[in-house]
């Protein structure tokens, strides 16, 4: 069986007859490929950091829109309680409903910006 597999291998290395273009050819190929290594690399870590970046300030976003927003519960609460009655919806689960809502209101707003936030800190990136 090892003669076989050696026999193959010789005859797939028969035909074989490699350029021979120089040395400075192949070194010059060779730093080509390390210079776009290179590249890859510092584009992989400038990648990196700005998608660090973008979350720091998307969670700086969302803390400080959640913290505006539950400073306004009372007023988010009151609407929605007066949003509700002016559509005549008649839907109270132990007088929770308004409060419900507008917490939800409040997740969904914060979400949001932070996303936006996030979203816009990767695609406004400063181009090289």
């Amino acid at each position: 069986m090892k003669d076989l597999e050696d026999k193959q291998i010789r005859e797939l290395f028969d035909g074989f007859e490699p350029v021979n273009g120089g040395d400075d050819a192949f070194i010059e190929r060779v730093e080509q490929n390390l210079r776009a290594v290179d590249n890859a690399r510092e584009m992989i870590g400038d990648t990196r950091r700005l998608q660090r970046r973008a979350v720091v300030i998307a969670a700086l976003v969302g803390f400080i829109a959640g913290i505006a927003s539950v400073l306004c519960y009372g007023i988010i609460k009151q609407l929605i309680t007066s949003v509700l009655a002016a559509a005549d919806i008649h839907i109270v689960i132990n007088g929770l409903t308004a409060g419900v809502l507008a917490w939800a209101l409040i997740c969904t707003i914060v979400t949001g910006l932070s996303y936006v936030a996030y979203d816009l800190v990767t695609t406004l990136r400063p181009r090289r």
